[in-house]
């Protein structure tokens, strides 16, 4: 088993690395690699980040210094995915703390396959975006409430609150994180030490210093205002539903909008197109499968003994789940936008848990479910290699406009310019 469990891993790896040398810059790549850039050329700290889909700016420094410091050591507009890939690994590499705790090798199988191996994880985490960034302030929180759910250690308090305040600096959808942590404190889910928790506060609080200095000065940030307004999703029902039900797409892997995107491969590839919509489309029923399984002994009194048989840690991740899931739907009540994909892969590793568990019981009770974890790796990796060939964002075939080109070269300019400054 240990074998399948390092194959999968270094194709997940290998796939990661394979789009992240190959993102094409955009929208996106512009604002960070700039922000990046002024860093490495000044060494000075502005107050706010990049401009919010949702409006307004992220406050921090953290990506100054997440895009700046790569750029400064390597001077090149790649060198930010290093940075990413290790978040990644990292984060798998805690999830396997938890799940090998409870679950053992066949527990590190399915989130190798699950997680890891999850074309959303890949596909997020191979170009440069803030979303690349969130899987390790996500994993760290998991963990850290795990390791409090008895014991209110100053260290796990720390690096809990802390993960907290470096998720806010990436991306808003941090708030799906800071309601899970109220929740889960409010019901003893998690003991939370005082000292430990002010600390992590206080460190954190540094990286946002210079936007409050600038506050204070007059100075507030260039935004741009969202069409939208507090509630907005909630009283649009439609941009409300959808944004819950992504905790489902979210256990498979729904690449179905990507896949259309992958316009560079047309006539001959539109029926393998279709194959891999429907069958990554699929997924998601799988997922709404999982967690009527996973969640049946809250959802009918026939099963509530399976509930009250379960080893406490097994019922702590269940009532992790909840509380993620309550809180994905508050937030996707309160956004002012409709949330996409990419602002709920924050819980990317919670979604993916009905699934394991739901895989743990075919491994169990299946003859042939190693054929059907071959398949569905296998369908992982088309599923990426389709849209790393196929979408304009990335540059593998060779394929793309001239003003990207043009934009690449003026990246290298002002890389030699930070070379020559130094």
């Amino acid at each position: 088993m240990k074998k399948y469990i390092i194959l999968l891993f270094l194709i997940g790896l290998i796939l990661q690395i394979f789009l992240s040398l190959n993102f094409e810059i955009g929208g996106d790549q512009e604002h960070l690699l700039a922000l990046g850039e002024r860093f490495a050329e000044t060494h000075e700290l502005e107050p706010f980040a990049k401009l919010k889909s949702g409006g307004g700016t992220n406050p921090g420094f953290l990506m100054q210094l997440l895009i700046g410091i790569p750029l400064i050591i390597f001077n090149d507009y790649h060198s930010p995915m290093i940075l990413v890939i290790i978040f990644h690994i990292i984060s798998y590499i805690l999830l396997l703390k938890i799940f090998r705790n409870i679950l053992g090798d066949k527990g590190i199988l399915l989130v190798t396959l699950i997680y890891w191996m999850s074309p959303l994880r890949i596909y997020n985490g191979g170009f440069l975006w803030e979303p690349a960034f969130i899987f390790l302030p996500a994993a760290l929180h998991f963990w850290t409430a795990y390791r409090s759910r008895n014991n209110n250690s100053l260290l796990y308090s720390f690096i809990h609150i802390f993960s907290l305040l470096l998720a806010i600096q990436i991306h808003n959808s941090s708030m799906i994180l800071i309601l899970s942590t109220v929740l889960l404190f409010a019901f003893k889910k998690i003991k939370l030490n005082l000292y430990g928790s002010l600390l992590g506060f206080f460190l954190g609080i540094i990286f946002f210093l210079p936007a409050l200095f600038a506050l204070l000065n007059g100075k507030f940030p260039d935004s741009s205002n969202s069409e939208g307004y507090l509630f907005w999703s909630f009283t649009h029902v439609v941009p409300f539903i959808k944004g819950c039900f992504y905790w489902f797409k979210n256990g498979g892997f729904d690449m179905v909008r990507s896949l259309k995107e992958a316009s560079l491969l047309n006539n001959g590839f539109d029926i393998i197109r279709i194959i891999l919509q429907i069958l990554s489309g699929s997924t998601v029923l799988i997922s709404i499968f999982a967690s009527i399984y996973y969640f049946r002994s809250f959802l009918s009194k026939k099963y509530k003994y399976e509930y009250i048989e379960l080893d406490q840690k097994d019922k702590w991740i269940k009532s992790f789940c909840i509380y993620s899931i309550i809180s994905l739907v508050i937030s996707s009540a309160m956004s002012p936008i409709t949330l996409q994909g990419w602002m709920t892969v924050i819980i990317l590793h919670v979604c993916s848990i009905p699934m394991i568990y739901f895989g743990l019981l075919g491994m169990n009770t299946l003859k042939h479910f190693r054929l059907l974890v071959t398949i569905y790796a296998f369908l992982q990796i088309a599923v990426i290699l389709f849209i790393g060939f196929g979408q304009p964002k990335f540059n593998i075939m060779n394929i793309h406009s001239e003003s990207n080109a043009k934009v690449q070269t003026n990246h290298n300019l002002q890389n030699s310019s930070i070379s020559n400054s130094q």
